[in-house]
């Protein structure tokens, strides 16, 4: 107990939550199972409050940690009514959800955010700066043939060494649209951006927003990423609409697939999220491959346990959920995508 709580007055005898009176020597509210406090707790009490409030760890999630390595075990003992032996099926998805693309994410900041990349977009706004001032130079000073050959060399060199291009082809819906780098880079906002290049419709959405992005990549894909978490979750709910055609004979309740669909993600978010880890460590991708495979097949041993058909029905059910899963999965890609882009 904490030691602020262990120093309350012992003449408190009334619950500050209900109000209800209780003995002395009780800790709890028998009536609402408030800890007896006089309302002030540290500041790591508050703490650790709030993380379990939000996570709830306890001996439950190694028990479901376990069982969820087994595949289809603790779908079957959620439908069996063992529901408080194990996190809930939703909670235990965004735990391992969060995790995932937490470490996805410290897995493509160092893509994204490279000194590298942000040196190129640098480079382009230094470019047509100093293209500028020659260009000024050439202007207001009177100069011989020899001096202005040397100019046009100076500014070969420049375009040589920094950046390749002058501009960008975002080529929206099949129209070309150039925008130079120098725009993109030195900050044109939006208004400006518009009436430069006389975009109109969809076009002047869009070629902002893209201009941006390139910007600023990797805050973009971060937005993206958050993004993505919600758009799993709508592509569960769509996978167990599938679940329910293929095993309509079963006469299961969509409930059912959608708890066997959370379980097995979580799974798939557990076993990248060590893909990921060992990225990191080692610098190979190697491990992808083992990871894809490993849950391939749990999925396939899982719906076997839980669904009990033979193998070659579950063979080719599966083969039509993969099917299914990447086509929806191509679709809800490319609506989040055009959503953080109008949005970020």
């Amino acid at each position: 107990m904490p030691r602020k709580q262990r120093q309350i007055n012992k003449e408190i005898h009334q619950c500050l939550n209900c109000g209800t009176s209780f003995n002395a020597p009780d800790n709890y509210c028998p009536n609402c199972g408030q800890l007896r406090t006089d309302g002030m707790i540290s500041v790591w009490d508050f703490l650790k409050d709030a993380f379990e409030d939000v996570f709830n760890f306890n001996g439950r999630i190694f028990l479901t940690l376990k069982s969820l390595l087994i595949p289809g075990k603790l779908t079957r003992a959620f439908f069996d009514g063992k529901i408080n032996s194990y996190y809930k099926p939703v909670r235990i998805f965004f735990i391992t959800m969060i995790i995932h693309f937490f470490l996805l994410s410290l897995t493509l900041n160092d893509i994204y955010d490279s000194q590298n990349f942000q040196q190129w977009g640098r480079e382009s706004v230094t470019r047509e700066q100093s293209i500028e001032l020659l260009d000024s130079v050439r202007t207001n000073y009177t100069w011989s043939s020899q001096q202005k050959q040397t100019l046009d060399t100076l500014e070969k060199e420049i375009k040589k060494r920094f950046a390749g291009g002058d501009s960008t082809d975002f080529s929206i819906f099949q129209e070309p649209i150039k925008i130079s780098y120098y725009d993109i880079y030195s900050g044109m906002n939006r208004e400006e951006m518009i009436a430069a290049y006389q975009l109109k419709g969809i076009n002047a959405i869009l070629a902002p927003q893209m201009a941006r992005l390139m910007r600023s990549p990797g805050d973009a894909l971060r937005f993206a990423i958050g993004n993505l978490t919600w758009m799993i979750l709508a592509l569960i709910f769509a996978l167990a609409l599938v679940m329910k055609l293929l095993y309509i004979r079963r006469r299961k309740l969509y409930v059912e697939h959608l708890v066997f669909l959370f379980h097995n993600h979580a799974f798939g978010f557990l076993i990248f999220s060590l893909n990921y880890l060992i990225a990191f460590v080692v610098e190979t991708d190697v491990f992808l491959g083992i990871a894809s495979l490993l849950f391939m097949t749990y999925c396939f041993i899982a719906m076997r346990r839980f669904y009990h058909q033979g193998f070659m029905k579950t063979f080719v059910k599966s083969g039509i959920l993969l099917l299914s899963y990447f086509l929806l999965f191509s679709i809800f890609v490319v609506i989040t995508m055009l959503v953080s882009i109008l949005l970020y």
